[in-house]
């Protein structure tokens, strides 16, 4: 709470020396209690998250049970089951727009919310690969698949097409993982395209839900003729914090004239059926 009044007070010294004493004050009534509440809100979620752990160290989303018993998930990402917010759009999304009969090829697992709502409601659901490049959620990952008694085979890999490896970034959150956003830690890890995975499963028709923090637009760019073929509903998630705002166009671009119709948009996730394999 003190760093957020110091910050506060800092911006508003910025405005005194640009707009004077008039100005110095309207930015601090506006600042303060915007700070303040930053703070409020962190020692909320935090204190949610500290309950959760106390209670076990899982909690019920949707009907399914997840355990949270791994550094990586931080007490906020907890706190956000709690108010039912993780996740809620994409949970929503896969939901309504998944086909049930079609196999799904999920790219960033992470742990493992979006994969056992898909799960659930596959009528194959063996025919199901979880891609996850972070060697810090695999067991995670597991974990709350055999929870739920899902079926999905979790894949150690990256969605990459430059090669037989990628070198991934880790991050102590279990949403800052990246092959695009470098740390301070770096792992390789094997790459595998879509192309490969559709061709060793013998798939003719998919689903393909990508949310790689970055990665996805180098998929759309240099395997946009795989996914016309085989893809029959596309979601698909950009990162504006990770990704150029005129490469993210491009990709939508290159997605809308290779055939796709665009269905629904929430905060960055978007869904596109391909109507020729529907």
């Amino acid at each position: 709470m003190l760093t957020n009044i110091r910050t506060a007070s800092g911006n508003c010294w910025k405005y005194f020396k640009r707009e004077g004493v008039w100005g110095f004050l309207v930015r601090l009534a506006k600042e303060v209690p915007y700070r303040l509440s930053r703070g409020k809100s962190w020692f909320r979620n935090q204190l949610v998250g500290r309950c959760i752990e106390l209670l076990g160290n899982k909690w019920k989303l949707d009907g399914l049970t997840y355990s949270f018993d791994a550094p990586a998930i931080s007490r906020t990402v907890k706190s956000r089951f709690f108010w039912g917010t993780y996740e809620d759009k994409e949970r929503r999304l896969v939901e309504e727009h998944v086909p049930a009969d079609l196999p799904v090829i999920e790219g960033g697992g992470s742990i493992g919310v979006i994969s056992n709502v898909i799960n659930r409601k596959l009528t194959k659901p063996e025919d199901h690969i979880v891609i996850e490049a972070n060697p810090d959620l695999l067991g995670i990952l597991e974990t709350n698949r055999k929870l739920n008694n899902a079926n999905y085979e979790v894949m150690h890999a990256a969605l990459d097409q430059n090669g037989p490896e990628v070198t991934f970034y880790l991050h102590k959150l279990s949403v800052g993982g990246s092959a695009q956003r470098a740390t301070g830690t770096a792992v390789t890890v094997p790459a595998i395209t879509i192309g490969k995975l559709i061709e060793e499963r013998g798939w003719n028709k998919v689903s393909l839900v990508i949310d790689i923090e970055g990665a996805e637009l180098d998929l759309i760019e240099k395997e946009i003729d795989i996914l016309k073929r085989h893809v029959s509903v596309l979601i698909v998630e950009v990162h504006h914090m990770i990704s150029d705002a005129e490469d993210i166009k491009k990709a939508i671009k290159t997605i809308e004239d290779a055939g796709f119709t665009f269905k629904e948009e929430q905060t960055d996730v978007y869904v596109y059926y391909n109507e020729d394999l529907l």
